[in-house]
């Protein structure tokens, strides 16, 4: 039974939640937002379903052809690159958001789902907990920064719709609710997404760790949440979903050696940002044993504080730490990033929640024991660090995003086009350093009201320095100094197992490494269909001013090429 006062504490603290979230609504389109619109209105250079809208790329070599003759992908693309998730329940969720909200009513649609999360996640700690402990726990994980990026980017609403369902399979198998109850929580999370793995392992480690019946009950109890995930595991792989030959991205059953290395070298980075709160950059640079270890003893020290500091901590630890650790696992599939750990981190902010609620308890009672006095100087750092550096990192992310989509709309709308010619024409930009003047232009083009162009074709975002020699009238090379196909963003596309063939062809373009250092490309060339200065090809780049029309020299000539390196952010004032 919940407590007037403990009513009292949630209205405060959903007050709270909601004014610090409001930002959120501003944001507007990020990225795959805009794809995904252009599937829905039948502009994607390939037609997708309603409930498959988180498919990109299927890795069809045909498909991959349309892409990038399109400029949905960009010239160097692994000719088999799959990215694709299989998000049935999200992906119908942003065609209702595309069909019947503008952008701020999607963010709001987003918010209610993020609040739905929060109250299920309440839900299924209160038997687990108690009334306090749950309250403050629920409170730490609201104020986690990693859920930025899932609010303020509405194609990552998949975490917390997956989230939702997830912490109602907990709450219905903890609760000991029927099995039928338990699998449908269980099969609708899994339909949110795969994120959906990440509370299936919240519920496996209660069933080994905080279930107190026989193992044969907890075996069959457990069955019903189980099954949906074999089954959607197996849809997955029959389906044909999931990220095969990305640099970034990698497939546990298709690529399991680069699985493994992934898994070493993100999960205690990832380990560490959820038991400090502090930002994923603070660990760029240090070795994965170093990582490795720094996590480790922040595991071992949440867990020996837990058990000691309550005396119902031990087992409860356990589920936590194991729970947290499964749970860190499937997502260590994707790159690098706070929102990975959106589901994940609930078992640390459960520790945390136990050293504040042993604080603040002692302190009342003025029971200054050793324990009390131990959680309250703990206390400070995990305020400081769970509340406090998170409230702030979570406003910087939002601003970030918000100025950053701000950014490449202004420069998409500033293209040195015409409305009139644009789909006749194809735009070449030389040089483009930011995802969003990658394969966006057109979308964010087309948001405004604006035409698409027929085709659109990005040469180079190597960081440079760059050189530019026009060496035919319908030919020009692109040396880079540092060699191609080296920054993070270049191998989204394109593992570096799988280097570039010396020749990449396409309708009206024709790409030819001249000159390699090793297996690194150093210079390509490149041959349109038609003289530079024709009247179908427009020639641009992207500069710290925004998107200008380039001027092709004469035939021999050498010129510096400006890089393109983070040219949205440059902008938007980030940089």
């Amino acid at each position: 039974m919940i407590s007037r006062r403990a009513w009292s504490a949630i209205g405060l603290l959903a007050v709270i939640l909601v004014v610090l979230r409001l930002p959120v609504l501003s944001t507007g389109l990020h990225m795959d937002d805009m794809a995904q619109r252009a599937m829905v209105a039948g502009h994607y250079p390939v037609p997708r379903a309603a409930w498959d809208l988180y498919t990109f790329s299927t890795g069809e070599p045909s498909e991959v052809q349309a892409l990038l003759r399109a400029g949905a992908l960009p010239w160097w693309s692994d000719p088999q690159l799959r990215l694709s998730a299989l998000r049935p329940l999200s992906s119908l969720l942003v065609w209702v958001d595309i069909a019947a909200l503008d952008a701020r009513g999607a963010h709001v649609h987003s918010l209610l789902w993020w609040f739905a999360m929060l109250a299920a996640l309440g839900w299924a700690l209160h038997p687990i907990l108690g009334v306090r402990w749950a309250l403050a726990a629920v409170a730490l994980y609201a104020f986690d920064d990693a859920h930025a990026f899932p609010l303020a980017w509405l194609a990552n609403r998949a975490a917390i719709v997956s989230g939702a369902f997830g912490w109602l399979a907990l709450g219905a198998y903890v609760r000991r609710r029927p099995g039928w109850l338990v699998a449908l929580m269980s099969t609708l999370s899994m339909a949110g997404g795969e994120y959906g793995l990440c509370a299936l392992a919240y519920v496996v480690a209660h069933a080994g760790f905080l279930d107190d019946r026989p193992w044969r009950t907890r075996a069959r109890a457990l069955l019903p949440a189980v099954v949906p995930v074999l089954i959607y595991l197996g849809l997955h792989r029959v389906g044909g979903f999931g990220a095969q030959h990305s640099g970034i991205y990698v497939d546990p059953a298709a690529e399991p050696a680069a699985f493994v290395a992934a898994l070493v070298e993100r999960a205690p980075r990832l380990l560490l940002d959820m038991a400090t709160g502090s930002p994923l950059v603070v660990f760029e640079g240090w070795s994965a044993a170093v990582v490795w270890g720094v996590a480790a003893v922040a595991v071992g020290a949440s867990f020996a504080a837990i058990s000691w500091l309550r005396t119902e901590g031990r087992s409860v630890a356990r589920w936590a730490v194991v729970g947290a650790l499964m749970a860190v696992v499937p997502v260590c599939a994707s790159f690098l990033s706070e929102r990975l750990t959106v589901l994940a981190s609930v078992g640390v902010h459960v520790l945390s929640a136990g050293v504040l609620v042993t604080a603040v308890e002692g302190a009342l009672a003025r029971r200054w024991s050793a324990q009390t006095l131990v959680a309250l100087a703990a206390s400070v750092p995990i305020a400081l660090g769970h509340v406090w550096v998170a409230s702030h990192a979570f406003a910087s992310k939002v601003d970030t995003v918000r100025a950053f989509n701000d950014a490449g709309r202004r420069l998409a709308e500033a293209m040195p086009v015409h409305d009139e010619t644009a789909p006749q024409e194809r735009w070449v930009l030389l040089a483009a350093g930011d995802p969003m003047m990658l394969i966006y232009p057109p979308h964010l083009r087309a948001l405004g009201g604006h035409p698409r162009p027929g085709a659109l074709s990005v040469l180079c975002l190597s960081p440079g320095p760059l050189t530019m020699r026009r060496v035919t009238p319908r030919a020009l090379e692109i040396t880079a100094a540092n060699g191609w196909l080296q920054s993070p963003l270049e191998r989204f596309f394109r593992r570096a197992d799988r280097p570039l063939p010396d020749s990449v062809g396409f309708d009206g373009l024709q790409v030819d490494v001249v000159e390699r250092d090793g297996s690194v490309p150093k210079t390509v060339r490149f041959t349109f269909d038609r003289r530079l200065e024709a009247s179908g090809l427009r020639v641009m780049s992207v500069g710290l001013r925004g998107v200008f029309r380039y001027p092709v020299a004469a035939v021999g000539s050498t010129m510096p090429l400006a890089p393109g390196p983070d040219a949205v952010s440059a902008a938007a004032g980030l940089r």
